[in-house]
């Protein structure tokens, strides 16, 4: 028994003893290796799978009950004011930590877009399947569109010569989107200088705020023009530090707005 005991310890200790178990072991430990390897593999695939599934199911979900709640709501809103020859539809925008009523740089008017030109007579294109569109009318101020081909634009007083840049001549529109995601919450009742409110995710001049995809419209002499601009390509003025950046970005890349 003891030589036994002996002789026991002996392999144990012995590192060919091991390598011979490790050896006799390794095809099944490979198999182990490579099944546990490609069901980690498959079990990422299949999470980002569903993740994007299931953000996507989410987002839609949301866009519906919003559009729901809120659609006839702001319907009734829109055709009450216009009605009343209220061309200027405007909503206030309080950002949520302002709630109740913390005014001091918050709750400005934002401009809903419409346009009536639809063939029906009230107002449409306000609200769409992912959120609610808002206008800047640059034209209010006497101010142009300034564009280049790969969609750099600034805004500027009108009839100025910038090179490499196209001036939008006529009445412009900036069409901002801002998603229903970003609307907490709304009131129709207790209304801010009688137009209604909307409690956003955030404050009114926050880039998240609205959705990147901006789209730059006019109405001149009965020509309707309608670019697709992105909120990031905004360099605010030619030549700036935005500009050389976004412009060497750019420049190897295919993208170009206008001729």
């Amino acid at each position: 028994m003891c030589s036994f005991i002996s002789q026991w310890l002996n392999n144990l200790v012995s590192w060919n003893w091991w390598l011979s178990v490790h050896q006799s072991w390794k095809p099944s430990i490979d198999c182990i290796q490579d099944i546990v390897f490609f069901c980690g593999i498959f079990g990422i695939i299949k999470f980002i799978i569903n993740y994007n599934f299931n953000k996507k199911t989410s987002e839609i979900q949301i866009n519906l009950e919003k559009r729901k709640e809120l659609g006839q709501l702001l319907t009734d809103y829109v055709y009450e004011k216009y009605k009343n020859n209220k061309k200027d539809i405007a909503v206030r925008f309080i950002y949520w930590k302002n709630y109740p009523w913390k005014l001091d740089d918050d709750g400005y008017k934002e401009y809903l877009y419409y346009d009536t030109d639809n063939g029906i007579t009230l107002p449409g294109g306000f609200i769409s399947k992912t959120g609610i569109n808002f206008a800047e009318h640059i034209w209010f101020s006497s101010k142009s569109v300034y564009v280049n081909k790969k969609g750099l634009y600034f805004i500027d007083n009108k009839g100025k010569t910038f090179k490499g840049f196209k001036e939008i001549e006529g009445k412009n529109i900036l069409v901002y989107e801002l998603p229903f995601k970003n609307i907490i919450n709304f009131d129709f009742e207790d209304k801010l200088e009688y137009e209604a409110v909307f409690y956003t995710c955030y404050k009114y001049d926050n880039l998240n705020l609205y959705n990147d995809d901006v789209y730059l419209r006019n109405f001149d002499n009965d020509k309707y023009i309608n670019i697709k601009l992105r909120k990031r390509d905004n360099i605010n003025k030619p030549y700036s530090f935005k500009h050389l950046y976004l412009a060497l970005y750019y420049l190897f890349c295919e993208k170009k707005i206008i001729s």
